[in-house]
């Protein structure tokens, strides 16, 4: 029997990238990049314009892929700030783009969104919460949430997800390793409360999710939140540092570019519901589970690759 075909845009980056590795083994994966070339055993690798809705077109009807994992995006929130109009055309157009195509070829589609378009005032956010973006980036995330609610076959996935992989710079994760395995200390925003999770527990969330073929909107995180002060600190307990060199500080303290909100943990209980409590562990075990995974020898070393 052929295996699934599976289809995902900005392979090169931190979650396209771990989840080709996810699901190579159980899918005929493709993954699509733009200006970062990346190799990953057993998954072809395509170049594609997400801008160029006829490039989409073509590489989606060429594949044929049973379903498609949007991942591509600009993430960086600051750099939204001061590229408005590509951070719009990538955020917004791309995935409108890639939602038209996938709709005319009866495709499924799983869009990735994040916390962020929440104001962070309160946490705890369920699906039905109004929405308040506080950055540009958000304003863009918040626009494609709302333009892809209305595609039949379409899930959108809030999430926010950490690990090692893809992408042309280090991950907070290798970053925060390689700082204290050189003795520097770190910031961790005690005011900043997110729900985020192990991309590889991500990885199982979005397995189940295509296999039920879900659609709607859906929360995909951790079943609790914690500041990001706390969970540097796992972090650096997991390291075998020194949990000294993680000095607890306001979000206040930074001035950054883009407004950044406070407390956005996301309440699971919707999704949690559709596919069962196993595929959500707390914020604690997810740690656990990249420490698992990952070599802390002389600094970070990556993740193995696979299920688990």
């Amino acid at each position: 029997m052929s295996k699934p075909r599976l289809l995902i845009t900005g392979v090169s980056g931190l979650l396209g990238s771990n989840l080709a590795r996810y699901f190579c083994a159980s899918h005929d994966v493709f993954g699509l990049y733009h200006q970062h070339p990346i190799v990953i055993d057993g998954v072809r690798i395509l170049p594609c314009n997400l801008l160029e809705a006829a490039s989409v077109g073509r590489v989606i009807r060429d594949i044929r892929p049973d379903s498609i994992v949007h991942c591509a995006a600009i993430a960086d929130i600051d750099r939204c700030e001061e590229a408005r109009a590509l951070a719009h055309e990538m955020n917004v157009g791309a995935a409108c783009r890639v939602a038209d195509a996938a709709q005319k070829s009866g495709v499924y589609l799983m869009h990735i969104s994040t916390d962020n378009v929440f104001d962070g005032r309160k946490g705890d956010y369920v699906e039905g919460d109004p929405v308040g973006p506080l950055s540009y980036y958000a304003e863009t995330k918040a626009e494609a949430e709302r333009a892809l609610l209305g595609y039949q076959e379409c899930s959108i996935m809030r999430t926010s997800f950490y690990g090692s992989g893809g992408g042309t710079k280090r991950s907070l994760i290798e970053w925060a390793v390689g700082e204290i395995s050189l003795g520097h200390q770190i910031n961790g925003f005690t005011d900043a409360i997110t729900s985020n999770i192990y991309v590889m527990d991500l990885a199982r969330m979005i397995e189940a999710v295509l296999e039920r073929r879900l659609a709607g909107l859906y929360h995909a995180a951790c079943r609790n939140a914690r500041s990001k002060y706390d969970f540097l600190n796992d972090l650096v307990g997991h390291a075998g540092q020194d949990k000294a060199l993680v000095v607890p500080c306001s979000v206040d303290a930074f001035s950054f570019k883009a407004k950044r909100p406070k407390n956005i943990g996301l309440n699971v209980g919707k999704l949690m519901a559709r596919i069962g409590s196993e595929f959500f562990p707390s914020s604690e075990d997810s740690l656990a589970h990249l420490a698992r995974d990952c070599r802390f020898v002389h600094g970070f070393r990556g993740i193995s690759q696979g299920k688990h």
